[in-house]
């Protein structure tokens, strides 16, 4: 995968995802506090890869490895898996706020709410652990740019501290 294609890739994921994930904490009014914590954990991850797309165009790479750009690859691929895996469970609670409009008259809202937070508890221990692979995958591109010395020709060095918010 070309390098700045992956970047463009996994950052609109993110964003797509984040965004997902704030329509759903604003239309599921006691939504748990999990969920917050996820939205807010894509929220960094889309900030943290849209600095790594725009600045990563013109980096210049140097270190151990012999193909860092195929490793940085890899690393973003993990990430776009990671990313998907969360938008299909946003897209499933999504859809039931969908059919909640329509079934008003055969479901009262209260048992949509006790349906979905059944749901949520049964997926939560994936859920953690895509919010620790995101943390993980964040911290692995930032050891990898620290690895190779990556800085960017134009328009001024990066730095780690801009990039690194794991």
């Amino acid at each position: 995968m070309e390098f700045a294609a992956a970047a463009i890739s996994i950052t609109s994921v993110a964003a797509r995802t984040s965004s997902k994930l704030w329509r759903l904490t604003g239309t599921w009014r006691d939504a748990p506090t999990d969920l917050h914590y996820l939205r807010d954990e894509l929220t960094q991850t889309e900030i943290f890869f849209r600095e790594i797309q725009q600045n990563l165009d013109t980096a210049q790479l140097t270190g151990p490895s012999q193909s860092p750009r195929r490793e940085l690859d890899g690393l973003i691929k993990n990430g776009i898996n990671v990313l998907k895996r969360i938008e299909v469970i946003a897209d499933e609670f999504l859809a039931q706020d969908d059919g909640a409009e329509k079934q008003t008259d055969r479901q009262a809202p209260e048992e949509l709410g006790k349906r979905r937070k059944f749901l949520w508890l049964r997926r939560l221990h994936k859920i953690v652990r895509w919010r620790k692979d995101l943390r993980v995958i964040r911290t692995s591109i930032c050891q990898f740019m620290i690895s190779h010395n990556a800085y960017a020709t134009k328009p001024a060095p990066l730095t780690i501290h801009s990039w690194c918010i794991c």
